[in-house]
């Protein structure tokens, strides 16, 4: 195999079969999308229609997955990073923890409540944020700390969650490359 050109160029591509296709979708996806579609009720603020709305059935059975009193869907995790921000009153000049090695939404989410993402650099193993650097990044500035478990690993949350506690400073998890990873 010739490995000096790429396949685009002209040389031999590594992969001689097709991908798998993304999302898989099937008949019953299918289905569900329809009801979807058909309901007239597409948000929580839809009509009631005499059945609980998919939305409350995604959070309640996601809330029961998790073992959480309760569960709010919204349209992305960057809306889930800032409602979390929102929420803990983090704004203009505020500081956020962030990992230094992340999904680009961490650091965009604190831009655009107008707060400052201050990269904490991350554990070789993990590459997950170091709560040992993360308590050096403590300032009087700082309003919470995003950790984020990445790759479907842990971040070391017992460090983080006593970080948390000393300082006063609200710990805002993401999870969203590792659901269900205890």
């Amino acid at each position: 195999m010739q490995l000096d050109r790429l396949a685009i160029l002209g040389g031999e591509p590594v992969r001689k079969r097709a991908w798998p296709k993304w999302p898989r979708a099937d008949e019953a996806t299918e289905r569900a999308l329809l009801r979807v579609l058909h309901s007239g009720r597409w948000t929580l603020s839809g009509a009631y229609a005499g059945e609980t709305c998919t939305e409350r059935r995604l959070a309640s059975a996601y809330a029961e997955f998790y073992g959480v009193p309760y569960c709010t869907p919204v349209t992305s995790g960057s809306a889930s990073l800032t409602l979390a921000m929102l929420a803990l009153g983090v704004g203009p000049g505020d500081e956020v923890l962030v990992p230094g090695l992340t999904w680009v939404a961490c650091a965009s989410t604190v831009l655009a409540i107008g707060a400052v993402p201050i990269p904490v650099d991350i554990e070789h193993d993990s590459l997950a944020m170091s709560a040992i650097m993360a308590r050096a990044a403590v300032t009087g500035q700082t309003k919470a700390i995003m950790i984020v478990h990445p790759f479907c690993t842990v971040a070391q949350i017992d460090a983080f969650v006593a970080l948390s506690r000393a300082a006063g400073i609200p710990l805002i998890e993401d999870c969203s490359q590792a659901h269900g990873a205890t």
